[in-house]
Formats: C-alpha cells, sequence, structure tokens
C-alpha cells in the first residue's frame, strides 16, 4: 500500500506523461541516454549551473542579490568557525594547565611521607620500612 505522498507524485508522473502528446519528430528517450544523463548528474540534489548573463533583466538582480546574501552567509559561517575553533584552543588550554597544576602540586605535597613518619615512630615493629634512612 502505498503513501498518500508517493500516490500523489505517482499521478503527477502519470499526469505529466499521458498529457504529452507524440508527435512524429519526438522520440523517446534512449536508455543509452538516460544512462548517460544519471552518470552525468551524480547528486540528483545538485542544482544545475546556469550563466547570470543569459537571464532577463530582473532575474538578473535577483541573482545577483542572492549571490550577495549567500556570501554574507558564508562570511559568517567562517567566522563562527575561527571563533569555535579559538575556543576549542583556549578550552584545551585550560584542560592542560588544570591537569599540569594538579600534577604539580601533587609532587610537592608531603603530607603522607610525614604520616608515614609518624606510624614509623609509633609502631616500629610494623611500620619500621617506612622511616626515612
Amino acid at each position: 500500500m502505498l503513501s498518500a505522498s508517493c500516490r500523489s507524485s505517482l499521478a503527477i508522473r502519470r499526469l505529466v506523461s499521458t498529457s504529452r502528446s507524440l508527435n512524429s519528430s519526438d522520440k523517446l528517450p534512449q536508455e543509452t541516454t538516460k544512462f548517460s544523463q544519471i552518470q552525468k548528474k551524480k547528486d540528483d540534489d545538485m542544482l544545475e549551473t546556469i550563466d547570470i548573463e543569459d537571464l532577463p533583466r530582473p532575474q538578473k538582480r535577483f541573482a545577483k542579490q542572492f549571490e550577495k546574501v549567500n556570501q554574507e552567509r558564508v562570511k559568517e559561517i567562517f567566522a563562527k568557525n575561527y571563533k569555535n575553533h579559538i575556543s576549542f584552543a583556549v578550552l584545551v588550554g585550560v584542560v592542560i594547565g588544570i591537569y599540569w597544576y594538579t600534577m604539580y602540586s601533587v609532587k610537592q605535597e608531603t603530607f603522607l611521607e610525614e604520616i608515614d613518619e609518624e606510624m614509623a615512630a609509633t609502631n616500629p615493629k610494623t611500620h619500621g620500612h617506612l622511616a626515612k634512612k
């Protein structure tokens, strides 16, 4: 069973294909040309490129305006990417700094050695190996 969107697309296809009248000069596309067109057009989502100068004047103005807006959008995207890379570098620097400071401060701590010396002084029989030599 087909969904509603599939049915409508099939109906449109049928409508288009049956509404076209075939003249004696019109030929159905051959399979080889259809296959070559498919090979040329690798991505169905990509639009066909056209020359803006060939368009009528109002469409040319609209195309140039659209191109300008698109260039501004691309600049904004690159600016955001740049800011994201800078933020990432700063955060990595902070993380490495915290890690380095933690390792540096742990190396300087001597409270464990003091506890070991106290244990060795109070119980030399069981903890004598912990005393400083």
